[in-house]
């Protein structure tokens, strides 16, 4: 029995938060691969990538399933990325046999097992498997992953309707050895910030993480001007289901 587990349209959240960001004028680069950077007498001057060079004297790096690579870059990299896949169900929201919370099986060292979780959209989401592999890019589900998953999950609801699934999906975690978060303001080469071992809880850690590394900055000797106009909300998209006739 866990109460105060919760769940939120993570894509929406997340989109929600760069739209808000955007407004405030931050300027994204997509399809923006960072492939080195300049760093001299302790210092980084600059940040290499396929759209061109960035002047920058901090760099955060939150790349998650690529951080190790990032890392090594500045040669800050005493760990290990392993990519640990997970595969979901995604059942109809009109399948006849629902849960009114979060049931969870009981969890090991590796993972939180097989969860049954309703959605925000009124779906239900039966997963995850917690295989390693090799591949970060490796967003396949598998028949022995989805198998896995459906065993357990009928063990704890027996009557799942399982031929109501309507898509499955992978998602990749960033497993770190060793593992556990790792927030690290550099020594060898300040301004740089290493975030990794960030896994499911990330998304409910997000804005912990990144008020701790704002404060961090801040004590380390960056000026911070608070914005004015900064906008609190985001405007938010209308979605079309919603509308009135």
């Amino acid at each position: 029995y866990s109460p105060r587990d919760r769940q939120a349209n993570q894509f929406i959240l997340v989109s929600a938060m760069a739209e808000n960001a955007a407004e405030n004028g931050v300027e994204f680069y997509l399809d923006c691969k960072v492939t080195g950077m300049d760093v001299s007498n302790g210092k980084i001057h600059a940040v290499h990538t396929t759209k061109g060079d960035f002047q920058a004297t901090w760099v955060i790096n939150a790349a998650g399933l690529h951080c190790d690579e990032i890392s090594d870059m500045v040669d800050e990299c005493d760990f290990k990325i392993n990519p640990r896949k997970g595969e979901f169900y995604v059942f109809s929201h009109d399948t006849p046999v629902k849960v009114s919370h979060i049931i969870s099986s009981v969890p090991s060292p590796k993972t939180r097992g097989v969860l049954v979780i309703p959605t925000v959209d009124n779906n239900m989401l039966v997963g995850p498997t917690a295989d390693d592999v090799e591949d970060k890019t490796d967003v396949k589900t598998t028949a022995a992953g989805l198998a896995s998953i459906k065993s357990q999950a009928l063990n704890m609801i027996p009557s799942l309707h399982f031929e109501d699934t309507i898509t499955q999906f992978v998602g990749v975690r960033p497993a770190r050895t060793p593992e556990g978060y790792d927030i690290r303001f550099s020594e060898k080469v300040p301004g740089f910030i290493g975030i990794s071992g960030v896994r499911s809880t990330g998304l409910t850690a997000s804005v912990g993480i990144a008020g701790y590394v704002v404060h961090g900055m801040k004590e380390a000797g960056l000026e911070l001007v608070r914005k004015e106009g900064w906008k609190r909300t985001r405007k938010g998209i209308v979605r079309f289901a919603d509308a009135t006739d």
